[in-house]
């Protein structure tokens, strides 16, 4: 059974054996295209814990309120419960974690810690070169990663060092990229990339001339945490929050990280401060327990 047939099934249980109001009906409806939308119409037997939380990755990319994710969340939830009660999936739900109403702050990481994911990466796995510049150019120059995927081979100016990136409403950005980042571009270009014979103008694909997908990137990028041993829950957004981070506390200013991250409010980006703030307030105690 294919997703889209999945979620026609449990709206019309919603509707019939739940009778629940047209306007409840609606606004799960709305939600359940959006999941499917973000994850495609894959069969319901592939459905993970991945999908869900990237799905919740991609409400926070879209600058959606934490109490709609949750509403979200939960009901997206409420269908992967439908699937296991009807014996279509067997998951354990104790693993898809609600975000908790009260503000978080995002997880970062540290550069030791970005240093050891990038090299628990696997030399001789065919998509090794492909892999480290996900990784890299999502951290070095702070992508969401819909905006990576949807890079194309023109976008990228060596000579100027920087990236033409399209962001929300197709809003287009100047990203400037670090000689790091140049070097692993230039790396996966002529050791990947134009080893592949595909008419695709895409930046990244797979051997067989495919685009990468948002699954894809957070499937790798999970797998690479398990091997890194790292104690934190790394997704595709931590390295951007960790960019933005490391910004802050080399002294760049507020505004021009919110432009280079393509926040349309200075809101968005303050959240940074906080975490700024914290480390700074962390490595006091430390020093004082020392003394």
């Amino acid at each position: 059974m294919n997703l889209s047939k999945a979620i026609e099934e449990y709206l019309s249980y919603l509707s019939i054996e739940k009778a629940i109001s047209k306007i409840t009906y609606e606004t799960y409806s709305t939600d359940l295209k959006m999941f499917l939308e973000i994850s495609t119409d894959i069969s319901v037997e592939k459905l993970d814990i991945s999908h869900i939380i990237n799905y919740v990755d991609r409400l926070h990319e879209l600058g959606y309120k934490r109490s709609s994710i949750i509403r979200k969340n939960m009901c997206i939830k409420g269908l992967y419960k439908y699937l296991k009660k009807e014996n279509i999936i067997d998951l354990n739900l104790a693993d898809i974690e609600i975000p908790k109403g009260e503000k978080l702050l995002p997880v970062v990481l540290n550069k030791s810690e970005v240093e050891t994911l990038f090299s628990s990466l696997e030399i001789d796995s065919p998509t090794y070169y492909l892999d480290l510049t996900l990784l890299k150019i999502m951290y070095y120059s702070g992508l969401r990663v819909s905006e990576l995927i949807s890079l194309k081979k023109q976008d990228i100016y060596f000579k100027g060092n920087y990236l033409k990136v399209f962001g929300k409403r197709s809003k287009e950005r100047i990203v400037p990229f670090s000689d790091n980042a140049k070097k692993v571009l230039t790396d996966y270009l002529s050791l990947y990339r134009d080893l592949i014979k595909s008419k695709s103008d895409l930046l990244f694909l797979f051997n067989d001339g495919k685009k990468v997908t948002r699954q894809y990137v957070y499937s790798m990028i999970k797998n690479t945490e398990k091997k890194s041993k790292i104690n934190k829950k790394i997704s595709p957004h931590t390295l951007r929050h960790s960019f933005a981070t490391e910004l802050l506390e080399n002294g760049a200013k507020l505004k021009d990280v919110q432009t280079l991250l393509g926040h349309s409010k200075i809101e968005t980006t303050q959240i940074y401060t906080h975490i700024s703030k914290n480390k700074e307030i962390e490595e006091y105690k430390k020093t004082m327990k020392r003394d």
